[in-house]
């Protein structure tokens, strides 16, 4: 089955946690298993996503990963930003991506 392009596994926010500044992610159809985990920046997210790439949160569970919800783009007053949800707040809605510190592991995608 598939529920999108990228699992986005974990994420790294800016000194606001108001944005996603790169994700640890895992491209299908590799996130029906263990597979391998490579960073995303920010950028090349949006990019991927207005070129119609889709991504959703994925969450570990018994050596699986078990679907989360599905991100979109919201241009809010000129600007664009991740959503999980519809509301116009001005920010990324990641409030069930995990935090992740990006110095312990790098491999680019």
């Amino acid at each position: 089955m598939e529920w999108a392009d990228y699992g986005i596994v974990k994420a790294e926010y800016d000194h606001k946690n108001h944005r996603i500044v790169q994700a640890m992610v895992i491209p299908h159809p590799y996130y029906n298993s263990n597979g391998e985990r490579v960073y995303m920046e920010r950028d090349r997210m949006v990019r991927a996503m207005r070129e119609g790439k889709s991504f959703v949160t994925v969450h570990p569970c018994r050596n699986r990963w078990r679907k989360g919800q599905p991100l979109f783009l919201m241009d809010i007053d000129g600007d664009t930003f991740i959503r999980m949800r519809h509301s116009r707040v001005p920010m990324d809605s990641h409030e069930r991506i995990p935090e992740w510190n990006p110095q312990r592991q790098r491999t680019s995608l």
